[in-house]
């Protein structure tokens, strides 16, 4: 039901739309699904028509043209347009003409000490940390003529007791952490590749370990096998010997010449 009532109301509404006999630089007031169409009004400079042209209106209105608010809103030119929105410069943002009724505010570079974020703010150069990474260095601080050790981007973080170090002599831990700096290998990738050699490692130990419990056993039992055979076989000779000495049976036969 509600499905139908709101493809019935688009229906309508762009059967209006398509429909509508007013042009572009008028205003259609729509009563009883019946339409009538308002001229537009040309205003000054400074100024803006009320409502907009173009609009769609349930009711009879009267156009008119109203003043733009300075620092808010403007109209430079001489038009049925309405007011447009200043553009308004963003904290720490140089401003280099302000928004007036008949112009638009102008924005420039931000101020010196900050530099252009990726969501377009001005953030605050920073001092590095005993920490900090080459790729923390922000090249716009660099241009300034800040030094590396505090042409650091902005991060929140509160080094505390740690002062500001050049990036040139950055002491690091290790000569393994080094190494890693130089090479342009993200770490995740260097942490899996130890991972798998150890792993790979672990393994081959355990491969090792079951191959020597397997054949090790097997030559211990075989040993153990050959000895009971023999012990086997010497207790079958003397038994035979026995039955011979018995049966009153020569042990050794000779051989007639």
């Amino acid at each position: 039901m509600f499905k139908s009532f709101v493809l019935v109301f688009m229906a309508e509404h762009i059967h209006w739309s398509i429909a509508t006999k007013c042009g572009l630089n008028q205003i259609t007031i729509i009563q009883n699904r019946s339409e009538h169409c308002v001229d537009c009004v040309q205003c000054p400079k400074g100024m803006g028509s009320i409502p907009q042209c173009g609009s769609f209106l349930t009711r009879n209105t009267t156009v008119t043209c109203k003043a733009c608010v300075k620092g808010v809103s403007y109209s430079e030119s001489h038009d049925h347009t309405s007011c447009k929105q200043c553009r308004i410069c963003v904290e720490n943002e140089e401003v280099i003409k302000n928004c007036t009724a008949t112009s638009d505010g102008e924005c420039g570079e931000c101020k010196p000490g900050y530099y252009r974020s990726f969501v377009f703010s001005c953030v605050k150069c920073s001092p590095c940390c005993q920490d900090t990474q080459e790729d923390d260095v922000e090249p716009q601080c660099l241009k300034q003529g800040f030094s590396r050790d505090r042409a650091c981007r902005y991060t929140g973080r509160n080094c505390g007791g740690m002062k500001p170090t050049s990036m040139n002599s950055m002491v690091f831990k290790s000569t393994a952490s080094q190494e890693l700096e130089k090479s342009n290998i993200p770490l995740p990738y260097i942490i899996g590749l130890m991972v798998f050699v150890f792993v790979v490692f672990v393994l081959a130990l355990l491969v090792i370990f079951l191959m020597y419990r397997v054949y090790g056993a097997g030559k211990g039992n075989r040993s153990r096998v050959i000895l009971r055979l023999q012990d086997q076989y010497d207790n079958n000779d003397n038994v035979h010997l026995s039955s011979q000495v018995e049966l009153g049976k020569p042990l050794v036969h000779q051989t007639k010449l």
